[in-house]
């Protein structure tokens, strides 16, 4: 039987503060999924399925901006869409749906949140289809009835189960800027914040086997007996019958081991939580009440080192039992975006829990800095951690400064105390050792110094000399991975402004750690004017919670969003949830720039209402005309076409099979940005979920006769770079993550490909699994993603 608390994330800048509670049934609750959750999940090889529930502190992006990534891929509703689809291929029939499936048969999650939680929920409904995942909401104040947790998994004894939690609520006032950005006045807003208690089961005090045999017990079924708390009765050898009662061979018990994850952003709640009954019941030890052992600390860290935070934690403990605390620092957009080593607020690089993304983009700027850009890692990972010293020690701190994976186990009372201090910097420092290693034998930097060697004219003659440039934030198709992020593209005009094209989960993150011309986040942040959403699937716009919050807390400029009708009604009821994305777009719907658009059936308001905003996207771009070209995936997927970028006519696909009236509608182009999420050799299975492959994709280019192609949006099983089937005129480049392509460079870009093939060799890719072993079986399923319930 084992409790723990885990650190799972902490604040950088492409992570927010997550804690993992491991129960002894194998049960996990988190606290918080914000975006990137899942991606650490893979990273430090946890399992999403063992997920049963979710606490969350607040509602904002960095709470819950990878809760609907995490229902998307949770492993348990894969592993039923696998068991269903394979029933319905044996049989010849279509998968079960919904009106049969049972209660008890539906995978599921329990969501507590402060109030607002369903509202968030239910505004998923715009993209997320989760008919046969069940989730389970409770908001605001909650306490677990008894006896009232998730199912066990695992027969044991009565101390085996979940933790049992409740919520503490504070009321916080929040302001925020006005939509109307000419007045710049700030409104107030209640809301609340939520902390937690997480109590184990009764603890059975320890059972003295020696105690037992020098009193003549046999052993078997009666050290069962006593262990349980029941007196026996048995005769001893010399035929002496003789009672024993429990307390005599076994320790007391506790009634139960407490965590309080306390979340306290600003001095009115720390005041709210000084003032709590549950909390203060702790002060003191009661016969029968559980004992309060761990407190985790998600606050600023002024806050934390302040006097009245200081005495409040020094008030727990005061009864005898020490109380170990855990510092688990949050920050606003300012202090965090500003990574630095004279920031406070600001923790070093080991803590970005994608190790493996990171080591793989310094070794491919090793390849060639100029194409692949090294991720911003400022400051060095310390190699150890100082565990916190007994009361009376002033040398070190009382407390334990959070780090992912770091871990205090409650039960079993022998080995209680904190482990694994050190294993994110080993981590960190295990993958460096053998990506290197690789690189160092591929012979991918002599092949790259081979190509670099060679006459590379711009393709783009006309834009040789631009200052804009393409930085991919994300190229993996679906879900992230360790080396992958979703799809993200950063597109910056010769003006120094930009434009994204797609944002998914994690996109401001990885620009951010891309970044390398000096310029400040929040120049970052204020520089982008518009966005372009492809398609309403996940992967593809998740990221936008944060850039909106973030954006409109530095500029009162919103920013044209470009996007299917659906993200507008999905923003337009999470903003009642998450006030900070009030005011901070214009929105343009993707038909209204389409091909097909009848404009002719416009009211004059609205045509006037779309050429100012078509006015605006010319005078912050520069760019002359803006269209989409309804494509093949789902309902309101488009690709776009840009005239006048610094790449001039530039040409992103989205997620599509491969497309005739874009090919025309984009003839000439002179950069194509197309997916191929599937090897050449997949015709069917790009087919059926409607996808391209690498040799579709590239014959799109040759139908439109672009000068030249991007191929991104991999699937994950393809860590290399895939084959080309035949030579083609123009240069292709195959993007990573992180990967920087200017006009100037381009050719260069397509050039080490070859470097790139050396680096991630088949023996490589064996080596490093991107999936899990369900995702892999799931996508090995004929006609599995054309089921109802699985995209």
């Amino acid at each position: 039987m084992s409790y723990s608390v885990r650190i799972l994330s902490t604040k950088s800048l492409d992570s927010s503060p997550s804690v993992l509670l491991v129960s002894s049934d194998g049960t996990k609750t988190l606290v918080n999924s914000g975006e990137g959750c899942q991606r650490t999940f893979l990273e430090f090889g946890q399992k999403v399925s063992t997920i049963n529930r979710i606490c969350l502190t607040h509602l904002s992006h960095d709470s819950i901006g990878g809760i609907p990534g995490m229902i998307l891929t949770a492993a348990d509703v894969v592993k039923e869409a696998v068991s269903h689809a394979k029933a319905a291929l044996d049989q010849k029939k279509k998968p079960p749906q919904q009106t049969t499936t049972t209660e008890e048969y539906r995978p599921g999650l329990h969501l507590i949140g402060p109030v607002g939680t369903q509202k968030f929920v239910s505004s998923l409904r715009y993209f997320i289809r989760r008919d046969s995942f069940h989730i389970k909401i409770h908001e605001g104040a909650y306490t677990q009835p008894k006896n009232g947790g998730p199912k066990k998994r695992k027969k044991g004894s009565k101390n085996e189960g979940a933790f049992e939690v409740q919520s503490i609520v504070c009321q916080m006032n929040n302001f925020h800027r006005s939509e109307d950005s000419t007045k710049r006045q700030r409104l107030e807003t209640n809301h609340q914040a939520l902390s937690y208690i997480f109590t184990t089961p009764p603890i059975q005090g320890k059972f003295l086997v020696d105690r037992a045999v020098a009193l003549g017990i046999p052993k078997g079924p009666l050290f069962g007996q006593l262990k349980n708390g029941k007196s026996v009765t048995f005769t001893t050898e010399d035929g002496t019958t003789k009672t024993v009662s429990s307390s005599e061979v076994v320790e007391p018990g506790s009634p139960g081991i407490s965590i309080a994850v306390l979340y306290y952003p600003s001095s009115e709640c720390l005041e709210q939580l000084k003032s709590s009954e549950k909390l203060n019941e702790y002060k003191e030890e009661k016969k029968g009440h559980p004992v309060l052992e761990v407190m985790v600390h998600m606050t600023t860290r002024d806050l934390f080192l302040g006097n009245d935070a200081k005495q409040w934690r020094e008030s727990f403990g005061s009864s005898g039992s020490e109380v170990k605390h855990i510092f688990l620092a949050t920050a606003d957009v300012q202090s965090s975006s500003t990574e630095s080593s004279s920031s406070t607020e600001v923790v070093d690089s080991s803590l970005s829990p994608f190790h493996s993304a990171m080591i793989g983009a310094i070794a491919r700027s090793e390849v060639c800095n100029s194409v692949y850009s090294a991720p911003k890692l400022p400051i060095k990972p310390r190699e150890t951690i100082p565990i916190p010293s007994e009361k009376g020690d002033e040398a070190e701190p009382d407390f334990m400064e959070a780090r992912p994976l770091l871990e205090y186990t409650v039960v079993p009372r022998g080995k209680r105390g904190f482990g694994n201090e050190n294993a994110s910097v080993k981590h960190w420092n295990s993958i460096q050792k053998h990506v290197l290693q690789t690189l160092d034998q591929s012979g991918a930097k002599d092949e790259a110094e081979t190509a670099l060697r060679k006459n590379h004219s711009s393709v783009l003659t006309s834009n040789a000399n631009s200052k804009g440039e393409l930085i991919f934030t994300g190229t993996a198709s679906a879900v992230p991975c360790k080396h992958r992020n979703v799809s993200g593209i950063y597109l910056k005009m010769e003006n120094g402004n930009s434009m994204l094209l797609d944002v998914g989960e994690g996109t401001v993150g990885q620009l951010m750690r891309a970044r390398s011309d000096g310029a400040s986040f929040l120049d970052v942040l204020c520089g982008i004017k518009a966005v372009w959403i492809s398609h309403p699937h996940a992967d593809h716009h998740l990221g936008l919670l944060r850039l909106l919050s973030d954006r409109r807390q530095v500029t009162g400029d919103p920013l044209l969003l470009i996007a299917p009708t659906s993200m507008l009604f999905f923003l337009q009821e999470y903003q009642d949830v998450d006030a900070t994305v009030q005011g901070s777009y214009t929105f343009v719907d993707c038909k209204d720039v389409s091909t097909k658009v009848q404009r002719h059936l416009w009211s004059p308001e609205k045509h006037e209402s779309h050429r100012q905003k078509m006015e605006q996207l010319n005078k912050d771009l520069g760019i002359t005309r803006c269209t989409s070209v309804p494509v093949a995936h789902c309902r309101n997927a488009f690709a776009v076409i840009l005239e006048n970028t610094c790449f001039g006519r530039l040409v992103y696909s989205g997620d599509c099979r491969p497309s005739r009236p874009l090919a025309y509608a984009a003839l000439g182009a002179d950069l194509l940005i197309h997916e191929a999420t599937f090897a050449n050799g997949m015709e069917a299975e790009a087919s059926l979920k409607r996808h391209s492959t690498v040799g579709e994709a590239l014959q799109v280019a040759v139908d439109m006769k672009a000068k030249a192609v991007i191929l991104t949006h991999f699937s994950q099983r393809y860590p290399k770079v895939p084959p080309v089937a035949r030579k083609h005129n123009a240069p292709i480049v195959f993007a990573f993550d992180f990967l920087r392509v200017t006009p100037e460079n381009l050719l260069v870009a397509a050039d080490l490909t070859q470097a790139m093939r050396l680096l991630y060799s088949e023996e490589a890719a064996e080596m490093d699994d991107d999936i899990s072993e369900d995702a892999e079986e799931a996508m090995n399923v004929p006609g599995l993603f054309a089921q109802k319930d699985v995209l």
